[in-house]
């Protein structure tokens, strides 16, 4: 008999693990326990913000590809359950664009804490004439040269302001969370930091092997940090931030990356890069160099990324994906 499993607090993150057991199973129970809007979108799209449409499925789609059972407060059988909180402002999800977007043009100047998710939000309202600022740099647990850079392009924009933050602004900096229970009594929580589609889609494939019972090889996912500074440049970092030491390797005239090195084990432990936004498709390049390839049943959940709005036009991650199903599954 199939599992049933139930999806509650985030219409984006059930988008992306419907999508993850469809392609293992079609017989899988689906069950969405909150309203889904007529649209679903990513915190990633807020990149689209301003713009006449905005790359978002459908409830209608997601009913058709998906074939779920919606607006189910409480399934009679037991389920897989899974619920996520998401980062908000002022009650409105990071994911919700439109909502958010309203949100901010009807509040007129706003000064949010910083972090990653309103370094990124402050650049994307920039686009547009948004007044949204931060108060003061950011200041997270990464590679110095990231911060470094992502400050430098702040402060250029000016978009760090020497403020108070807003009131009632500090959900917007907390990660994600989900909690996981299997119907015999096992429970698992995860926080998702960076909020964005390219963590989202890892966790998202992660909690779909879970249901299927394929644990083996399979690893929890490790954060990819991206800040997307619209048509100029694309900063990206994945590993630890305790690197002692660095090489520096030029890709072209205007895009770089830093293998980030420990000497204590001998081993490249991350990478950083600046990318020309020109060379964007250099990013999905650079990512999959850094998965493994020689054994294709390890690469899930880290290829799951081909999913999410940075990502999704990497042909090789593509392949990858299609390899694991055909080699791993099934």
């Amino acid at each position: 008999m199939w599992p049933c499993i139930a999806i509650s607090g985030s219409s984006y993150f059930a988008s992306g693990f419907s999508f993850w057991l469809r392609n293992l199973s079609p017989r899988i129970d689906i069950v969405i326990q909150d309203e889904i809007g007529k649209e679903i979108t990513s915190p990633r799209m807020l990149r689209y913000m301003g713009k006449k449409s905005i790359p978002a499925m459908s409830q209608e789609v997601f009913s058709r590809l998906y074939y779920p059972r919606m607006n189910i407060e409480e399934p009679n059988e037991e389920c897989f359950r899974i619920r996520i909180k998401e980062p908000s402002l002022e009650g409105v999800h990071l994911s919700s664009c439109q909502k958010l977007l309203e949100l901010i043009q009807k509040s007129g100047r706003v000064v949010l804490p910083a972090c990653i998710h309103t370094a990124q939000l402050a650049l994307y309202g920039n686009e547009i004439g948004l007044d949204l600022k931060i108060s003061g740099s950011l200041n997270e647990e990464a590679p110095k040269e990231f911060l470094e850079q992502v400050n430098l392009v702040l402060n250029e924009k000016k978009l760090i302001a020497d403020e108070p933050v807003s009131v009632g602004q500090e959900d917007i900096c907390k990660p994600g969370h989900v909690i996981f229970e299997a119907p015999y009594g096992w429970k698992t929580e995860a926080k998702i930091y960076p909020y964005f589609d390219e963590n989202i889609t890892q966790w998202a494939a992660y909690f779909s092997l879970l249901v299927v019972g394929m644990r083996e090889n399979i690893g929890r996912p490790e954060s990819l940090w991206v800040i997307e500074d619209p048509g100029e440049r694309i900063f990206f970092y994945k590993g630890s931030p305790r690197a002692v030491s660095s090489v520096k390797v030029s890709l072209t005239r205007d895009s770089y990356c830093r293998l980030l090195l420990s000497k204590r084990t001998k081993r490249i432990v991350g990478i950083f890069c600046s990318i020309d936004a020109r060379e964007s498709s250099l990013l999905g390049d650079i990512y999959s160099s850094f998965v493994e390839k020689s054994e294709p049943c390890k690469m899930m959940p880290e290829i799951a990324v081909t999913e999410s709005e940075l990502f999704k036009e990497n042909k090789l991650l593509r392949a990858l994906v299609a390899s694991w199903f055909k080699l791993c599954w099934g």
